[in-house]
């Protein structure tokens, strides 16, 4: 009953958006901010792809803020509409200096988690970014990192952004939690940058975030921390091995990727768990059962 009483819920919805998005720009805005701050699991991708095409003519008027949240919402949703995409890359260099640095950590996240490799809009961010770097909090350094690492930002403006996101990281531990420590770390170690001293403070200042540590965090982490071979000092060690007993609690809920990433990164560091390695091995067997069924 619920799910047939979210269906017409979403059918009204799409019907009342299909007819309203198009009509005067404050009208859309409204819609826009429904969209954004209502649940997005009652909307289907028919309202999201309405919203996008009559958008695209309005995004001039759209504040820095609509902008960032409607596409917060397509990447949300992993919903790539590409025209929209390029229409929202042209608008963001004209307003650029509009934006803050939220804004541009947003729609930084969002080309990335889409897959949107625009490298001009990106190094232009980057550009604001690093003007501004002293301000910039720990969410906007990590995301930023992130984003760059996963749309594989390679370049030489690239390099020399993350490196200023790594020295302005060091002054800014205290605001690092669970979600900044993973993005950083694994951001890094996808880039392949064996950044010594970033991972060394991060170790070290990461105790406090140990009990907010998502399976997620703990499994990237330890993967990010092994991928660049960073277990040489005893801070570092230490970190490693609380990682570890933490992933031990939470193994239950580790999914399939999750419990190769922290198998294999056991293995690299030489981080002898037998209780966790046992707990994983355990985890795996209903994996392969269902995986025999399925040849």
């Amino acid at each position: 009953m619920q799910e047939i009483g979210n269906m017409r819920i979403n059918n009204g919805i799409t019907k009342t958006v299909s007819k309203r998005v198009s009509g005067s720009g404050s009208v859309g805005h409204r819609v826009v901010h429904v969209i954004v701050l209502k649940p997005c699991e009652v909307l289907d991708h028919v309202l999201f792809k309405t919203v996008a095409s009559h958008s695209i003519s309005k995004l001039p008027s759209f504040s820095p803020q609509d902008k960032a949240n409607t596409v917060w919402a397509f990447a949300k949703q992993d919903l790539l509409n590409q025209p929209f995409m390029d229409a929202l890359a042209v608008e963001s260099f004209r307003c650029i200096s509009e934006y803050t640095q939220q804004h541009i950590s947003n729609i930084s996240w969002a080309f990335a988690k889409l897959l949107v490799r625009n490298t001009s809009l990106l190094t232009a961010f980057a550009g604001k970014i690093h003007v501004e770097i002293e301000q910039a909090q720990a969410q906007t350094l990590s995301s930023m990192a992130w984003s760059f690492a996963r749309l594989a930002m390679r370049d030489t403006t690239s390099s020399a952004f993350l490196a200023s996101i790594s020295k302005a990281a060091q002054q800014r531990l205290p605001q690092f939690g669970a979600q900044e420590i993973a993005n950083s770390s694994w951001a890094f170690a996808m880039m392949v940058i064996a950044d010594t001293s970033l991972f060394n403070s991060l170790a070290s200042s990461a105790k406090e975030a140990l009990p907010s540590f998502l399976v997620l965090h703990v499994s990237n982490t330890l993967w990010a921390f092994a991928a660049v071979a960073m277990s040489s000092t005893h801070s570092t060690w230490t970190f490693l091995e609380a990682l570890a007993e933490v992933a031990l609690t939470k193994i239950s809920a580790f999914g399939s990727q999750s419990l190769s990433a922290t198998a294999w990164s056991l293995a690299k560091l030489i981080l002898r768990k037998e209780e966790l390695l046992e707990a994983i091995s355990a985890q795996c067997v209903p994996c392969f059962a269902v995986m025999m069924r399925y040849p």
